[in-house]
């Protein structure tokens, strides 16, 4: 015994090879075994035998020898005939099904062959036996009559087997599939048509004859006549049934194929359910023809599709696609542009694909492709001269005669129309053009959607690739493992890469994290990038390093987000930046900020910082109110007195407005005595205004003393000067008295003393010598010069009564 394989996935409801062979057995043994006891009861029914007889027969060697021999025989025959079949059962793969239906055709007429053998045999069996163990003599009459008994029984028995085993057969074809007829249904009507009628005439004939005794020839004439009248009608029968199968037969013989018999010879035959039948089959293969079509086109459209680069291509390729299959020699693609009440000719036989388009159809005009556009149906007009559904200027420009029309749509929207025209002349489009060009319109609308969001999706990665490699930051994707996916040139400069094939497939901890800032080695389960990669939590870091391809390592933060894909994480994507300059800046603002807080610390007078609103945000000191730390949050009122507080923050206010530091001093009593503060503020400004104060306060109480002494120093030096001024006024008048009263008495004789020494040299010049020429010279001489002097004087007393004029001077 084979076992049962696993060869092919065991068909449901199959049954297993045991049990079809226990079935089939069981049947025939059921033929064979049921055989004798309907026979031998109808021979003691019609007296042919007695019952001692009978019991003769049964119980001497001959008639049991012949039962059990045959019986073995048929059980011997029937497990080898069926061997194929049991194989397959046990390993139903393809290679073993032609020799499964081929032992399957043949046991129906080997059974029949056995049987009727069997049946022929048996009446000689128990004739002989009756004849030798009980006396019985035959005749010829008693012959025929066994015979018609063995034809009762074999009709009796072997007809309800025999369909009991093609039924057993027939629920073996599940998985199968049957390409050539096992028994015609021809050959079962004939049998049940031809069968029965012989059955009922051999049983009346048996009935009439055992009853009246009276068997002759007319009687024999008269049967044979009824069989042959029986088996002509069925024959007639058979006729007409097989000719309304006719078409059917034909195409299972020819193996059912669209195409291996023409649809025009596959027609109804008969006016019954079976030309009912041979009609709808008839439909199926038209329309199974049409859907291979169809499927034709389509794989031709995705095939081009798969090649087309672009959207221009692919459009292009539809109306190539459209001339192939002889839709028209003119062919359009008209899409709707995004949010536009227009339709656009985008696209035509012989005219590439122009995104701005060939020409516009309003929605609002009459036209076959706006009718398609809003009914989302597939139109034909076979003479658009006389169909008022065509536009008239689209016919004029093109010189249509026929055209159709399908609509593109995809995911319930319609984004265009497809139309066909013919110019050459008027034809009629049958229902399998206009299903073809909807079923192509149908595919061109998937394929031109399909292609959009691909240049859509080539445009955006497009994009986000030049973001990545415009963006300062450096940017790496890994997988759920860890390995380095993808990484930007921002990444590869900061890393120390010259090419991303350096990185991409390798594991990022190893290549740029694999240990701290000092080198230790930095484990793969402390990793923050881990976490995110196993439990999808965004990670962040300012406080570690990566390493560069030359060793060297940088300080980075970076961040870690997961990549989720279905519920789960796909990756993560990290983008780190250097922190090396900003932890300089940083360093340095901590050390500019140590260095102005010791600055301000070691001040002598107090800074406050305050906020727009008058609180203290920082104060260096606070002399004898508030320790600095406690007054952090506090109004600057708490340090001002109460009765000078308005006039604070009128300050305030003022700083405010203009913009420009401002200055207040204010008095405080105490019980030290009376103290002055100056209270110096300037505006803090931000982008967004007004951002606080700065106050410088300063005691001022020593300086208020200082300027008291002085003002009163000062106006005992008015008074002393005052005083003295009076003094040197009354003295300038004297001496301006005493110099007038010197330059008019000196005067007269110093013009006797110019006029006798002009007068002298005029008159005796010739009389002097030399000597006494040069004397009078010097007289005359010495006389302008005190002329001069005197008028200097009075000059000088005349300052005093004028306005001095200051000028400037070498």
């Amino acid at each position: 015994m084979v076992p049962e394989a696993e060869g092919r996935e065991r068909i449901e409801g199959l049954p297993s090879a045991a049990a079809f062979e226990r079935r089939l057995v069981g049947l025939v043994l059921f033929a064979w075994l049921a055989s004798a006891p309907v026979g031998f009861s109808f021979l003691l029914y019609i007296q042919m035998f007695t019952w001692e007889e009978v019991r003769t027969i049964l119980v001497t060697p001959l008639e049991p020898l012949f039962v059990i021999l045959s019986t073995a025989i048929a059980w011997y025959f029937t497990l080898r005939s069926v061997a194929p079949v049991v194989a397959y059962l046990r390993d139903p793969s393809t290679e073993r099904e032609p020799a499964f239906l081929e032992s399957m055709r043949r046991f129906s007429f080997r059974f029949w062959a056995l049987f009727l053998g069997y049946i022929l045999l048996a009446p000689s069996s128990v004739i002989l036996s009756a004849h030798y163990y009980s006396g019985f003599t035959p005749e010829p009459l008693d012959w025929f009559r066994i015979h018609l008994v063995a034809l009762i029984v074999s009709i009796l028995v072997g007809l309800p087997v025999y369909v009991r085993i093609l039924d057993l057969f027939g629920s073996l074809l599940g998985g199968v599939r049957l390409e050539r007829i096992q028994v015609s249904i021809k050959v079962k009507v004939f049998l049940v048509g031809t069968l029965m009628p012989l059955l009922i005439d051999s049983m009346l004939v048996q009935y009439y004859w055992a009853k009246t005794g009276y068997f002759t020839w007319e009687t024999l004439i008269v049967w044979l006549l009824l069989e042959v009248i029986a088996i002509v009608g069925a024959l007639v029968f058979v006729r007409s049934f097989a000719q309304g199968l006719a078409p059917m037969q034909r195409a299972l013989v020819e193996g059912a194929e669209p195409g291996a018999v023409p649809l025009d010879v596959l027609r109804p035959a008969s006016t019954d359910e079976v030309g009912v039948l041979v009609s709808g089959f008839q439909k199926v293969l038209r329309e199974l023809e049409v859907r291979n079509e169809i499927l034709d086109l389509n794989n031709r459209l995705l095939r081009s599709a798969s090649s087309a680069g672009s959207l221009s291509d692919a459009l292009d390729r539809v109306i190539l696609l459209c001339s192939e299959m002889g839709f028209g020699d003119l062919n359009f693609l008209i899409l709707q542009p995004p949010g536009e009440e227009m339709l656009i000719g985008v696209a035509q036989t012989g005219m590439p694909y122009r995104r701005e388009g060939y020409y516009t159809l309003s929605l609002e005009e009459n036209s076959l492709a706006v009718r398609v556009f809003r009914e989302q149906r597939p139109v034909a007009i076979d003479d658009v001269a006389a169909d008022p559904r065509a536009s008239r200027r689209m016919v004029e420009r093109f010189g249509i005669r026929a055209a159709i029309a399908a609509p593109l749509i995809t995911g319930g929207r319609v984004m265009g129309v497809l139309l066909c025209a013919d110019t050459r002349t008027t034809r009629h489009y049958s229902r399998r053009e206009i299903q073809l060009l909807e079923a192509l319109a149908q595919e061109a609308a998937v394929v031109l959607h399909t292609a959009s969001l691909e240049e859509e999706m080539r445009s955006a990665r497009a994009w986000v690739v030049d973001l990545l490699n415009a963006s300062a930051e450096g940017v790496c994707g890994v997988d759920r493992s860890g390995n380095c996916t993808f990484v930007n040139p921002a990444a590869l400069k900061m890393l120390g890469y010259a090419k991303a094939a350096e990185l991409l497939g390798s594991n990022l901890h190893e290549k740029i994290h694999h240990s701290y800032a000092d080198g230790s080695p930095f484990p793969r389960e402390n990793c923050p990038i881990r976490r995110t990669l196993e439990e999808g939590i965004e990670s962040h870091s300012t406080d570690e390093v990566h390493w560069r391809a030359d060793g060297s390592s940088f300080p980075v933060e970076y961040w870690a987000r997961p990549v989720i894909r279905d519920g789960k994480v796909a990756g993560a994507v990290i983008t780190f930046v250097d922190i090396s300059e900003r932890l300089a800046a940083e360093r340095a603002l901590r050390e500019s900020e140590q260095r102005w807080r010791t600055l301000v610390s070691h001040l002598p007078d107090q800074v406050l910082l305050l906020d727009a609103e008058g609180w203290i945000l920082y104060a260096n000191r606070l002399d004898g109110v508030l320790q600095p730390p406690d007054a952090v949050g506090l109004s600057v009122d708490r340090i001002i007195p109460e009765d000078q507080r308005g006039r604070f923050h009128r300050l305030l206010q003022e700083v405010a407005a203009s913009g420009v530091a401002g200055e207040i001093q204010l008095r405080v009593d105490s019980d030290e005595g009376e103290k002055w503060w100056s209270y110096r503020v300037a505006p803090l400004r931000g982008e967004e205004g007004l951002e606080g104060f700065i106050v410088l306060s300063s005691n001022i109480s020593e300086l208020k003393r200082a300027e008291q002494v002085l003002r009163h120093d000062r106006e005992e030096l008015e008074r002393t000067v005052a005083e003295r001024t009076a003094e040197l006024r009354a003295a300038y008048g004297e001496l301006e008295s005493f110099i007038y009263s010197v330059s008019h008495d000196l005067r007269a004789p110093l013009r006797a003393i110019s006029g006798f020494g002009e007068a002298l040299e005029e008159d005796c010049a010739d009389r002097l010598d030399e000597e006494g020429r040069d004397y009078l010279r010097r007289i005359r001489a010495a006389a302008a010069r005190m002329g001069d002097l005197i008028e200097a004087l009075l000059q000088l007393s005349r300052l005093t009564r004028e306005e001095l004029v200051r000028r400037d001077v070498d």
